[in-house]
């Protein structure tokens, strides 16, 4: 629900109930699956750190280009995987800082 409400209060999703995909249902998805859910609006919540680098290398596959926030050393592969890295400067780990492209110095999206 925390995702849910996050993502609709800062504008990610439009639809009034997107699919929220739980780590413990993504490790269940084949990629088949996978890739039909990332046809549509859809938040990730509670994934592990090999299942966004999934995510990651499934979306890229799709054509898209994308985009990684992370702040920890399990977040480093996805960031580095991604388009575009983005490591939070304060509350990030060297590690993540090493791998992402880009570091927020004061963790402010805005």
């Amino acid at each position: 629900m925390t995702a849910e409400s996050i993502s609709k209060h800062i504008g990610i999703v439009k639809d009034e109930h997107p699919r929220i995909i739980s780590g413990l249902e993504l490790g269940t998805m084949l990629d088949a699956q996978l890739k039909e859910a990332l046809k549509s609006e859809v938040i990730f919540a509670r994934v592990a750190p090999e299942q966004k680098y999934r995510v990651v290398c499934m979306l890229q596959k799709m054509g898209h280009i994308v985009a990684v926030t992370g702040d920890g050393v399990n977040d480093s592969p996805a960031l580095k995987k991604a388009d575009i890295g983005v490591a939070m400067g304060i509350s990030g780990t060297d590690v993540a800082k090493e791998a992402a492209d880009m570091i927020l110095t004061d963790d402010n999206f805005a």
